[in-house]
């Protein structure tokens, strides 16, 4: 058996950490705590199926850090600068007092409730700091909270994450070494942050030039330019990591920053790609790490680990974060409220754990059982408190997101220019997103922004800013792409907020019957006599204006009133400024403008 411990090892990490994900993604519960179970389960304290010693144990701290600047870099690069001049205040404070706040609370209350050394406890507290962006920002695509709230605590995640491990480590350093001083440990801090900023800058540029100049790669496929982002950002992180220890990080979050904050052609195909590093990066770690848990020794801390847990959760993070907004007049008592309740710690405060228990080990040092069941229990204790309690607190204090009033159009067509022409006469901002990477260009030439990817690709929809965008409509020829993008975006706009053309297949009963599952999309009486060819040639070819009227009362739509002798068909309406996509059984309020086609010059 012992031969085959390293061929077991690579593939149940890797399988388990896929599965973990699957299940994550079905049962809704952050794939974070599916990872630390596969781990427990499969590694040397459950069935042994999973042997961390495989890896070297001295090269081990860096297959961990090097998946860890991979996970940085798409955190950064999904922070947008016009984002932080919002919350930049609050952001650096929470950086700050914040930061130190927590990091002396849990280093009090791990020494006196733990029993950790001051030492122990001390660095216990600088993990803590860290929450980070692969569980914050998944709880935050579930409860959809105000944007100033969501853009606060996404920047305080991933930036902190970098600031946290940098910290540690100097703490590290300090503390369990006999010839670092105060001021050679200051001039470390500051020595990584210069270098790491640096070399994440020039990173970032040489993506940008790599990508867009011609002259260069101008790498513009989903293969070779994701290939060309990932071989440049680990190159400068292994420089900065060569030049100065523990600096890469930084490099990466910079990197970034730099590459996600500029445009360029097949951006969204490009980091899709990295995503999907990401992800896999982020399961096949975690499984590992969990795995290296001395599990028995949970038993014997779960006193200690519950009121360090009740400690963190309910006094240490309000107080730092009522700290770090005594200030602020922009945020009101409840938004400070449910920032003190939404700090999950993941995978880089379980990476340090593990890198200072490997640490601990080497040196021969003590309690070395205490200091890892205890972060991770405070890690998992975390993740499961919030994400059980985010969405009640959400409602309890009236922080959830307000309906935007955007438009997201699948499909850069004719049809789709000719809603969203209509939709930007009213003012209201229109989103197209297409898989086809020529029609993407021909919307932004329009002035409208455009993603490239799929409609029901759910992974890259969460990865897109969808803030403001409130309704959806699907106009691509194919049916079936109409129906999946529905059903996917229906998870994320609610049913009733997710639009169709007509299909040949649908019915009048069908459509307007209680029973219909609004998730398949609501069918655009638009197209309901007419096929979407027939409509777009004779909007373009027989160049038939939309004409307007205004309701004089409600009207409900019913095959009965909605045809008219003056016009061929309804395209949409409009009250008080917000769109009305007609569907069977509809509502126009009274003084709706409503938009049909006009009919034929005789």
């Amino acid at each position: 058996m012992s031969e085959l411990q390293p061929l077991s090892t690579l593939v149940l990490t890797i399988a388990g950490g896929i599965f973990s994900l699957i299940l994550a993604e079905k049962s809704r519960i952050p794939s974070i705590l599916y990872l630390l179970l596969f781990g427990i389960l499969l590694g040397p304290e459950g069935v042994n199926l999973i042997q961390p010693k495989v890896f070297q144990p001295a090269n081990f701290p860096h297959y961990i850090s090097i998946m860890v600047a991979l996970i940085l870099f798409e955190g950064g690069a999904s922070l947008k600068f016009s984002q932080f001049r919002e919350v930049s205040g609050t952001v650096k404070n929470l950086l700050s007092v914040g930061l130190i706040t927590t990091l002396t609370g849990v280093a009090a209350a791990a020494h006196f409730a733990a029993g950790l050394s001051w030492a122990k406890a001390v660095l216990l507290g600088s993990i803590m700091v860290v929450t980070g962006p692969t569980v914050v920002i998944p709880i935050l695509h579930r409860i959809r909270v105000k944007e100033n709230l969501h853009n606060i605590l996404k920047w305080e995640a991933i930036l902190i994450d970098p600031l946290g491990v940098v910290i540690s480590v100097v703490l590290f350093e300090f503390l369990l070494s006999e010839h670092v001083g105060i001021w050679a440990s200051l001039g470390m801090l500051g020595g990584r942050f210069a270098l790491g900023i640096a070399l994440g800058l020039a990173a970032g540029f040489l993506i940008i030039l790599g990508l867009t100049k011609q002259w260069l790669l101008r790498l513009e496929g989903e293969e070779l330019g994701g290939l060309f982002v990932l071989a440049v950002v680990l190159l400068f992180y292994g420089i900065s990591e060569w030049l100065m220890p523990h600096s890469g990080l930084v490099a990466a979050t910079t990197a970034g920053l730099i590459t996600g904050n500029r445009k360029f052609a097949f951006k969204d195909q490009i980091f899709h790609f990295e995503s999907q590093v990401t992800l896999f990066a982020l399961s096949a770690l975690f499984i590992l790490l969990s795995s290296n848990i001395p599990a028995r020794a949970t038993q014997r801390i779960m006193g200690e680990g519950l009121v360090l847990l009740f400690i963190l959760v309910l006094v240490i993070r309000p107080l730092a974060v009522f700290l770090s907004t005594l200030k602020d007049k922009k945020l009101s008592f409840r938004e400070k409220l449910f920032l003190s309740l939404l700090a999950p710690r993941g995978i880089v405060s379980a990476s340090l754990a593990s890198i200072f228990a490997l640490s601990f080990e080497q040196k021969a040092l003590t309690s070395r059982g205490v200091f890892l069941p205890l972060a991770f229990f405070l890690i998992a204790g975390t993740i499961v408190f919030y994400a059980a309690t985010s969405p009640l607190v959400v409602r309890w204090l009236g922080v959830k997101e307000e309906e935007g009033n955007g438009v997201l159009i699948v499909g850069a067509n004719p049809l789709g220019f000719f809603f969203a022409d209509l939709l930007k006469q009213k003012g209201i901002p229109v989103t197209f997103l297409d898989t086809n990477p020529i029609f993407c260009s021909k919307a932004a030439q329009k002035g409208f922004p455009a993603h490239f990817g799929s409609g029901f690709d759910k992974e890259f929809l969460e990865s897109l800013d969808l803030k403001g965008v409130g309704t959806m409509i699907s106009l691509t020829p194919n049916h079936e792409v109409n129906v999946l993008s529905c059903q996917t975006l229906a998870e994320f706009l609610g049913r009733r907020k997710v639009y169709r053309l007509w299909d040949k297949t649908d019915s009048w009963e069908t459509a307007a019957a209680s029973t219909y599952d609004e998730s398949w999309g609501n069918p655009l009486l638009a197209t309901s006599a007419l096929s979407s060819e027939e409509l777009v040639e004779k909007l373009y070819i027989e160049k038939r204006p939309p004409a307007s009227r205004t309701a004089q009362e409600q009207i409900k739509l019913t095959p009965e009133n909605i045809n008219r002798p003056d016009a061929d068909c309804l395209l949409i309406a409009f009250s008080n400024g917000k769109p009305i996509f007609p569907a069977p059984n509809a509502s126009l309020p009274a003084g709706s403008e409503i938009f049909y086609l006009a009919p034929a010059l005789r």
